[in-house]
């Protein structure tokens, strides 16, 4: 027994408006052939349209053959054809293995039968998951990310102008048709957000991604999906008599009979609400004023995941410093001001534990926390930020330099907070001459040791 069968029959040389013309009729031309169609509430659908792109389908083997004939009967009639070498099936059902006479023809050759295929840009696995075409939209991400960085470096741009043109020409392309599978995490997805995120503070890969999260004032990509579902739920609600309102009834029907069907993108729509405080917009399934609830249903989305990132930070060892460092979700100051882009970077690299130091090379080569010991001076400190900006004898000339009196004559971690936060850019600048030229001073002298 087959769930579903899918072919896509292309035109050759047609326009688009001049194949609508020449198979406007060929509905009738199914239902007169007898073809079976599939029943969804009141329809009964066997073929769908879009431009010079046909997809046939049926629950039944035979009668996707029969589909077949009444197609290559009604190309010849009209003298149209049919590109074979571009036409697929692909059946959708839980097991990989098909039954041995399951192939169908076209004009006496043989139809491709795939796992998998692309239409209208999403790729349909047999399986009915979208894990290959969440995984195929991370991998068109990716080059459209690496193109765009690789244009952002002929120019001189902010940060607030290189996010944007990230949302503009890489999260249209990884989000796409996101309506439909937006619920999922899509964590490969998400995986370019970060990537891109990390890039322009110019830290490792491995930074912990909440500190990266608020330090840009970003939100996941998948936030940003769950607002697009809500918006495509509102559409649903308001929309009558179409084939999308009928695919909704039957999911809303679904869920009434089966409450823990979880395999539902509907299911999926519920949670989000009741997750969100909203139970009587899904129980009364209408909204009086929707530009006031998607405020609110953004706006609760926001805060959750904010309040995700401080726990975040309360259990991570990493973040022990940065989350005194941070008060509003927001691009950082430091971000926004004229800094040139070496102090941005060596500021963010300290700021968010992405440093050389001992404190968290130790980390990887398993030293315990106590025994991540400063080898450039003799203090017997463990070589955190405390110790580096503030204790180290190595760095007295530069620090007395670049840095007030006030925070190392009678050093604390307090001071430590205060200077890496500070809202001077005159001090900022300061600071990240200091980071610059105290790093260089520590490499060469542990390549001297």
């Amino acid at each position: 027994m087959f769930d579903l069968h899918v072919g896509l029959l292309q035109g050759e040389s047609l326009s688009p408006i001049l194949y609508s013309l020449f198979v406007n009729d060929i509905e009738s031309e199914l239902i007169n052939s007898n073809c079976q169609s599939y029943q969804l509430q009141l329809l009964h659908l066997f073929i769908l349209m879009y431009a010079d792109d046909t997809v046939l389908f049926t629950e039944d083997a035979t009668d996707l053959q029969n589909m077949l004939d009444c197609l290559q009967n009604y190309a010849n009639k009209w003298s149209l054809s049919v590109n074979i070498d571009k036409t697929k099936i692909v059946v959708f059902r839980k097991s990989k293995r098909l039954q041995a006479n399951e192939y169908w023809t076209f004009q006496g050759r043989a139809i491709d039968i795939v796992d998998n295929f692309c239409y209208l840009g999403l790729v349909f696995n047999y399986n009915g998951r979208f894990t290959l075409a969440l995984n195929t939209l991370a991998s068109q991400g990716r080059k459209s990310y690496y193109l765009l960085n690789s244009r952002m470096k002929k120019y001189m741009l902010n940060v607030e102008t290189k996010l944007s043109l990230f949302d503009t020409y890489v999260s249209c392309v990884l989000n796409y048709c996101c309506e439909v599978w937006g619920s999922h995490p899509a964590p490969k997805i998400e995986s370019v957000h970060l990537l891109f995120l990390k890039s322009l503070l110019n830290v490792k890969k491995t930074v912990n991604s909440s500190m990266v999260y608020f330090e840009t004032g970003r939100f996941t990509l998948h936030i940003q999906r769950k607002i697009m579902v809500m918006k495509y739920w509102l559409k649903l609600l308001r929309t009558d008599n179409c084939i999308l309102k009928s695919c909704y009834n039957a999911l809303f029907e679904l869920i009434i009979k089966k409450p823990n069907y979880k395999l539902n993108w509907l299911y999926d729509v519920k949670n989000d609400l009741g997750r969100c405080g909203f139970n009587n917009i899904w129980i009364a399934q209408n909204v009086d004023n929707e530009k006031h609830f998607l405020e609110l249903y953004s706006q609760r989305l926001h805060d959750i995941f904010i309040q995700e990132l401080r726990c975040a930070f309360d259990v991570s060892p990493k973040c022990e410093i940065y989350k005194h460092l941070v008060d509003n979700f927001e691009i950082q100051f430091y971000l926004k001001k004229p800094l040139n882009s070496k102090t941005k970077q060596i500021l963010s690299k300290y700021r968010m534990q992405a440093h050389s130091l001992q404190i968290e090379a130790g980390r990887y080569n398993a030293v315990p926390r106590g025994d991540r010991l400063c080898t450039v001076c003799d203090k017997n400190d463990v070589e955190d930020e405390m110790h580096f900006v503030l204790l180290c004898p190595a760095y007295s000339e530069l620090r007395k330099k670049f840095i007030k009196t006030y925070y190392h004559k009678h050093p604390s971690v307090y001071k430590l907070i205060m200077l890496f936060s500070s809202k001077n850019v005159k001090s900022l600048n300061l600071l990240g001459k200091y980071l610059i030229q105290a790093t260089e001073k520590r490499k060469i002298i542990i390549n001297q040791q």
